[in-house]
């Protein structure tokens, strides 16, 4: 009997081991997430140029990473956040180089950047207030969607014969 239960304490410290594992690889995986976009970032700003970066691929991984966000939030709520806060992070970061394409291609006060900067705030706005059902559609949807949502980058990119001036890594 003596064996059975320090079976069964080798057991609960190796699920205590393996959570406190999952929580550490989720936090390193949220920090990863939360400074990722900070080289193209400071691409962007040395350049003064967003050139080659497509407004349509980011649009559309931004809504993505908020309803990925605002989809988990209300799968398995905020005790887990380290399991998806990366997604809110990467959003906002998204926005960041966003405002910085309006601001060096000269589309902050035209029709164009007026545009985009409602869709993006809108449909930010939409994922983090829907309801789970339409989320749940939402996440569905996307998954093909997001799939494909450095198609328009890539087109763009061929089209200009180049591989995007913000890109952190140029080839030789």
């Amino acid at each position: 009997s003596m064996s059975n239960g320090s079976t069964q304490g080798g057991s609960i410290m190796a699920a205590i081991d393996l959570h406190t594992i999952a929580t550490l690889v989720g936090w390193t995986v949220v920090m990863c997430g939360a400074t990722s976009r900070f080289p193209q970032i400071s691409k962007i700003l040395k350049a003064k140029s967003a050139q080659g970066l497509s407004t349509t691929m980011f649009t559309i991984e931004i809504f993505t990473f908020w309803v990925v966000f605002a989809y988990q939030w209300q799968t398995i709520g905020v005790e887990k956040i380290s399991t998806y806060l990366e997604f809110a992070l990467l959003a906002v970061q998204d926005t960041v180089i966003m405002a910085l394409m309006f601001y060096y291609n000269g589309w902050i006060f035209t029709n164009k950047g007026a545009i985009a900067a409602v869709a993006v705030a809108g449909l930010s706005w939409l994922c983090v207030s829907a309801p789970y059902s339409t989320l749940q559609y939402a996440w569905q949807s996307l998954m093909t969607i997001s799939t494909f949502r450095h198609l328009p980058q890539v087109v763009a990119n061929f089209r200009a014969g180049k591989i995007g001036r913000a890109a952190c890594r140029e080839r030789v």
